[in-house]
């Protein structure tokens, strides 16, 4: 068996008589009203809190990528010193300080190769060298190669160094330049008649490898050292060929990483709610915005093309008699005046 309630009486002195048509009664308690106009403006700072917050929740739910930059210079040269035979027959002694030497009397060549690397901060720089000659002889006519082959003049060398901003490589190399000329003119001989041209290249093979604390990856870099000198020929001079000068810079771009997946979550969860949100503001804006019936269509197609000629009243005059004719705006006032004058013209 259902219990009975008692019901519950109206207390009329907690309510107000609301004017109206028909009398009624309404609680004095508050009412919370928003107008159109404040709904509207609530609703876009809502969207624009929301994705404030999930651009944030991005932002910080990845590391902050930093571009780090090295720079670097590098520089090449070359020293030389010839020493001839002992009693040559034309009395040059090791001692005379000229450019050209006379292959005939050269021994030895002593060459000094040196390689700097420079950067704008310490580092760990690992960094190996050799050389190695090679013999070019070809056919003066057809300036073709006829015999191309290398001599290594040293091994590999690696070495290290920690926490330094600069390594300068110095490689003496004692070259038997005799040795080479003459297995060039033996060749010669052997070329049945052929005028030939003939260089020794020597090259320094050298390879850096730069790492620093705040780089990912190895600065790695080749570069080589080339001097030529002369075979087969009255004279003998040294030239650098490679003539390595160069300021370089190294940038390494940081991809962002992930450093909270639930953050991301969040962010992407607020941003999908926020789209949601805006469709619904679009919605909620076309569907409580009033459409112009076809009647006020016309009527406003109307108004537009014949605007001077057509006043807005507030009234309906009677046109029996004289009557003051209510405009809506000084600009309709002027309007009434201009008609009335083209038409009291017209009837004269």
């Amino acid at each position: 068996m259902k219990k009975k309630t008692k019901k519950q009486e109206n207390n009329f002195e907690n309510m107000e008589l609301v004017p109206s048509n028909i009398n009624k009664y309404v609680a004095k308690d508050f009412h919370l009203y928003f107008s159109y106009t404040w709904r509207l403006i609530l609703i876009i700072i809502g969207i624009i809190v929301i994705g404030i917050i999930s651009y944030t929740c991005f932002k910080n739910s990845f590391s902050t990528p930093q571009d780090e930059t090295v720079k670097y210079s590098e520089k090449a040269s070359m020293d030389y010193e010839v020493k001839v035979f002992e009693n040559n027959p034309l009395g040059i002694t090791n001692n005379s300080k000229v450019d050209t030497y006379l292959s005939e009397v050269v021994d030895d060549i002593s060459t000094n190769l040196t390689y700097e690397y420079i950067l704008d901060k310490n580092a760990n720089i690992i960094y190996t060298y050799k050389v190695v000659a090679t013999m070019i002889l070809k056919n003066a006519d057809t300036d073709t190669v006829f015999y191309n082959n290398d001599y290594d003049l040293t091994s590999d060398i690696t070495k290290e160094e920690h926490d330094t901003e600069k390594i300068i490589i110095n490689q003496n190399i004692n070259l038997d330049y005799d040795y080479y000329n003459e297995k060039a003119k033996n060749i010669e001989e052997l070329s049945g008649g052929d005028k030939i041209t003939g260089s020794l290249i020597i090259k320094m093979y050298v390879t850096t490898q730069t790492s620093l604390t705040n780089l990912k990856n190895v600065i790695i870099n080749d570069n080589v050292v080339e001097v030529e000198i002369p075979l087969l020929s009255n004279q003998v001079s040294v030239d650098l060929i490679s003539d390595i000068n160069n300021d370089e810079k190294y940038l390494e771009e940081e991809n962002p990483e992930l450093l909270s997946r639930p953050l991301l979550c969040i962010g992407v969860l607020l941003l999908i709610f926020d789209v949601i949100f805006i469709l619904l503001t679009i919605s909620f804006i076309l569907k409580t915005n009033p459409g112009k019936s076809r009647y006020a269509v016309i009527r406003d197609d109307i108004l537009y093309d014949y605007d001077n000629l057509i006043i807005n009243m507030k009234s309906m005059p009677d046109l029996k008699e004289r009557e003051v004719i209510k405009c809506e705006s000084f600009n309709e006032l002027l309007d009434a005046q201009k008609i009335l004058e083209n038409q009291y013209y017209s009837m004269k």
